[in-house]
């Protein structure tokens, strides 16, 4: 026991699997439901999206503050400050009716709280990585927490429809606090900035742009936008639940087994294999109707997602331990916002003014379109990640 707790200590990547288990769960068990807290009390349909726009906005808005701030306390310092925005966003939803201005504050402390946690995780992973061991070390943190996000939204679903959302924020809560733990294990790493904002969008930027918006669409019709469209069209918390903890179980193993064979055969063919698959899977998604339907597209969206998701990571990590990694962090946080904001707006608009039905469906065949728009990327990429290499 004590040399696996002094193992622990001596290896920071390790705490930071833990963390992440730990609090991916917290986002999976209440993410979410918070939407689908404000739609089943009787607010309307556009202060949804308003809370799920506003969220995203203050999360991109805050990534270029945040990233100095990090730099000056420290990526697990930052980690940890992200609690003093989840909590009053959580407490805040527990402890007062619903109002629109209510909505609005929780978001922006979500947004907070979220640019605070992202741009410091993945500046972390990266400090603590070697470039050698990466993509296994990308898939063990993006597959590890897989595990609470195939058990969450299915506990979060049956916690809301059982007991009320007032229980599901108290679970979430205690878990939070302990998911700070492994954080304190070791010492803080921080890298200080050399950058200005003019500099964050400069030509070597620049051409990541469109890659990271293409990803972000992906992002917000897979992980926010389906579940929603299973809770309003085939009804229920515990189905919305269930298809979010389905397309976790689909990639837990699979992440763990690309995580280890991503070096071994051409990261090209594996993403671009991926992204096809998965754009796939999107068509599928806009036909959904039933439970059992929607609880089969997502296990396929979870595998094919980790096809091309876990060698991108890793290249992501490559490049931004080349450059500054908190600039480059920053950056892929914004343009990624960018991204979710054109989605969601996207789906708002055609929801609003069709149907709720159509606003879904329009907003999987955006991201089909932008899935297999990051195929064209794919190439480059690795080109890019090559001649990072070459230069160290």
């Amino acid at each position: 026991m004590h040399s696996m707790f002094g193992r622990f200590r001596a290896v920071e990547v390790d705490q930071i699997y833990a963390y992440e288990l730990l609090h991916r769960f917290v986002l999976s068990l209440i993410g979410i439901f918070i939407p689908i807290y404000i739609a089943s009390n009787g607010m309307q349909i556009n202060w949804v999206f308003n809370y799920i726009l506003v969220a995203t906005a203050a999360f991109g808005l805050a990534c270029i503050p945040a990233s100095y701030i990090i730099a000056n306390i420290g990526f697990k310092h930052s980690l940890i400050l992200s609690y003093f925005f989840y909590l009053p966003a959580f407490l805040s939803l527990r402890s007062f009716s619903l109002s629109p201005t209510l909505v609005v504050s929780a978001a922006v402390a979500y947004g907070f709280g979220n640019a605070f946690h992202w741009i410091s995780l993945h500046a972390e992973f990266a400090t603590d990585t070697e470039d050698g061991d990466r993509g296994k070390a990308s898939g063990r943190l993006i597959g590890l927490p897989k595990i609470s996000q195939a058990i969450a939204p299915l506990a979060g679903g049956f916690i809301m429809a059982a007991y009320g959302f007032h229980a599901l924020v108290t679970a979430s809560i205690g878990i939070l606090v302990l998911s700070a733990i492994p954080l304190f294990a070791s010492k803080d790493h921080r890298d200080p900035l050399e950058y200005d904002i003019k500099s964050l969008f400069d030509s070597e930027h620049r051409k990541f742009a469109g890659l990271f918006i293409l990803r972000g669409a992906d992002i917000a019709a897979g992980a926010i936008l389906f579940p929603l469209f299973v809770y309003y069209v085939v009804g229920g918390e515990m189905n919305a639940g269930g298809a979010k903890s389905i397309a976790s179980v689909g990639s837990i193993v699979f992440a763990l087994t690309i995580g280890r064979i991503s070096g071994r055969f051409d990261k090209k063919k594996l993403m671009a294999s991926g992204l096809l698959l998965a754009a796939g899977v999107y068509v599928a998604r806009a036909f959904v109707q039933t439970a059992t339907q929607a609880f089969g597209v997502s296990f396929l969206a979870g595998l094919f997602f980790m096809i091309y998701y876990v060698p991108l990571y890793s290249i992501y990590a490559d490049v931004a331990e080349d450059e500054d990694i908190l600039e480059f962090y920053a950056f892929r946080e914004f343009f990624l916002n960018v991204g979710k904001i054109l989605t969601y707006g996207l789906t708002a608009y055609v929801v609003l003014n069709y149907s709720v039905r159509t606003g879904f469906m329009a907003a999987f065949v955006y991201a089909t379109v932008a899935v297999v728009g990051i195929t064209g990327y794919v190439r480059w990429i690795e080109e890019e990640d090559e001649k990072k290499r070459e230069d160290m």
